[in-house]
């Protein structure tokens, strides 16, 4: 019974079975199929050292080429970095120098401006001085008229009422005139001490006017050498602004120009470290090389036209 049993288990079993092992056996065929198309294809790692070596040694001398002159441009950034700064550090001295002469002749036009009006001053002081002597002058020489008319008037009156004594008439007569010359005399030294109080005023004002004269003179001719080496210096920094402005605008030119350049070559050095690590399309390496070395030729004929 126990044979019946098996036998029977068997052939209920068996078409299963056959139907599993021929779809094992056909996804076995395929497999080895599979591998033999890849066999033939793949390539002895000798032919592929000899058909990729000389590109990939090619790409690593570019490599190291496109490093050496990134080093380079980072060593010529620094340096245009540094001359920006020596260049703003002198745009700022020059403008500061500027600044000051300008102060300088500001000064300058202020005391001349001033020196001009004491000048002005002391003309009207000793004009009023020599308007005043001559009123004085005048004025003496009109009461002295005045005086002696008044003495004539005198006599005059003492002949017409002459009392029949010719003492008494001469010794007033001789009274009058001597109290009239005392009074004039008196009016003329007091004339003359105003006169020459007024003279020595004038005399003082005209020295000091003199002396203010050549001191402006003085100024003048030492202020004016001044101000036209200030001018001179305001030009001189003027031009050397417009030079510094025309450098820096050049230097920053250059600068980016070398910034675009190291980022086109990180760009580069990226591509190809990504085409590399695959190591398969030779189509996407030749691309590589030849953007590589056309980029390359740019930056030489770029270096050559910014120097």
């Amino acid at each position: 019974r126990g044979q019946l049993r098996r036998s029977d288990n068997t052939r209920r079993s068996s078409p299963l079975s056959r139907s599993k092992v021929h779809q094992l056996e056909h996804h076995n065929y395929l497999l080895e199929r599979e591998i033999r198309e890849i066999r033939g294809k793949a390539k002895p790692a000798s032919r592929l050292e000899e058909e990729c070596g000389p590109e990939l040694r090619k790409l690593r001398r570019m490599v190291q080429d496109i490093t050496r002159q990134k080093h380079q441009i980072e060593v010529e950034h620094q340096n245009l970095e540094e001359e920006l700064s020596d260049l703003r550090r002198r745009h700022e001295r020059e403008a500061r120098s500027r600044s000051d002469a300008e102060s300088n002749i500001m000064v300058l036009k202020k005391d001349i401006s001033d020196a001009y009006q004491a000048k002005l001053q002391l003309d009207k002081k000793a004009q009023s001085l020599v308007d005043e002597i001559d009123f004085l002058k005048r004025n003496h020489e009109a009461e002295v008229s005045e005086m002696h008319d008044q003495i004539q008037d005198l006599l005059v009156t003492v002949r017409a009422h002459d009392f029949g004594n010719p003492g008494i008439t001469a010794a007033l007569l001789q009274e009058s005139k001597r109290e009239a010359l005392k009074a004039t005399q008196q009016e003329i030294q007091e004339y003359r001490r105003r006169l020459q109080a007024r003279n020595t005023e004038l005399d003082c004002a005209k020295g000091a006017r003199e002396a203010l004269e050549k001191q402006l003179r003085d100024f003048e001719d030492h202020h004016k050498e001044e101000v036209i080496q200030y001018q001179n210096t305001i030009k001189e920094l003027e031009n050397e602004l417009i030079n510094c402005k025309f450098d820096m605008s050049g230097y920053l030119r250059e600068y980016q120009d070398l910034l675009n350049v190291k980022m086109a070559l990180d760009v580069e050095i990226l591509s190809y470290s990504r085409s590399a690590t695959k190591g398969t399309d030779r189509a996407v390496r030749r691309r590589v090389i030849k953007t590589v070395e056309r980029k390359k030729m740019s930056r030489f004929k770029d270096q050559w036209e910014i120097r």
